[in-house]
């Protein structure tokens, strides 16, 4: 590119090496006489495959660094899943032509890409270079065969569609072997899944609630969370309150569905949509 190349510093915290792609870029400098910049870095189909490449990764990058918060809970790998099995469908058929949306890199420089410009830097036709062992030697000099390996962009858009199948697999593959049924179960306590689900409006005439996803918000969590109560209804201590006539708590698990109503609309539902809320909030 007219610049050199630097090895970028160790300044990612993070556990996966798939965390410091973002990392791996050109460190432009002004001026630095003391190092050639080789061509091959110019290709078009290398800039293809960068940007491609690190479109592809950023969902699984952004998965697994958000799982290593210091205060994100066990059951937010089950969560979370299903926005990067969204992800993956978006990415499945990746076309060069029409990058999908959330490729930004790619799409964004797509059409400087097919005219061989990237960032205002002039791009070649390839980077892949394959040096022949034959040799031609003239008197006292001895001249290399240099044989290129042309790559179209349709070549980086079939590279870029088996990453996303091999990636995707693999990631699939940890997530079965990794996540444990306590996580699964675990989800039907998450609440910023309940809180999301409690989006939407008052009306003003009668007064009356309705939510935009009041049917999932109902059915949320209701096999996992009597699974939940089952297991707490059989702690020690859990029924000896049972047994000293606490009856009233409903410590049972017929009664899983009726305990989870009241979590849902008798205190996070008031909770959020009463007009004292701030002050319930706060207190």
């Amino acid at each position: 590119m007219q610049k050199p190349i630097h090895q970028t510093s160790r300044t990612c915290a993070t556990w996966f090496s798939t965390s410091q792609v973002q990392e791996i870029a050109f460190k432009l400098h002004q001026k630095d006489n003391d190092f050639e910049v080789k061509q091959s870095i110019c290709g078009q189909d290398f800039i293809a495959d960068i940007c491609g490449c690190v479109n592809v990764t950023t969902p699984v990058i952004t998965y697994l660094v958000d799982l290593q918060g210091v205060q994100v809970p066990i059951w937010k790998a089950a969560v979370w899943y299903p926005k990067v099995s969204t992800d993956k469908k978006n990415l499945e058929k990746l076309s060069i032509d029409n990058p999908p949306d959330t490729c930004v890199d790619l799409k964004s420089n797509n059409d400087d890409i097919k005219e061989f410009i990237f960032h205002k830097q002039e791009l070649v036709e390839c980077w892949l270079v394959v040096v022949s062992d034959v040799c031609h030697v003239t008197g006292e000099e001895r001249f290399e065969i240099l044989m290129w390996n042309m790559r179209q962009l349709e070549d980086v858009q079939n590279d870029l569609q088996q990453l996303v199948k091999d990636l995707f697999a693999s990631l699939e593959s940890c997530h079965n072997k990794c996540l444990s049924s306590l996580q699964h179960t675990l989800t039907c306590m998450d609440m910023d899944t309940l809180v999301n689900l409690l989006v939407g409006k008052r009306n003003k005439a009668c007064g009356y609630l309705s939510l935009t996803h009041e049917d999932d918000f109902v059915e949320y969590g209701k096999r996992e969370f009597k699974k939940f109560y089952n297991y707490v209804c059989s702690l020690d201590h859990v029924k000896e309150l049972v047994e000293n006539h606490f009856t009233e708590l409903k410590l049972r698990t017929v009664y899983s569905d009726e305990i989870l109503v009241k979590l849902k609309n008798n205190t996070l539902k008031i909770i959020l949509w009463t007009p004292l809320h701030l002050q319930i909030l706060s207190s």
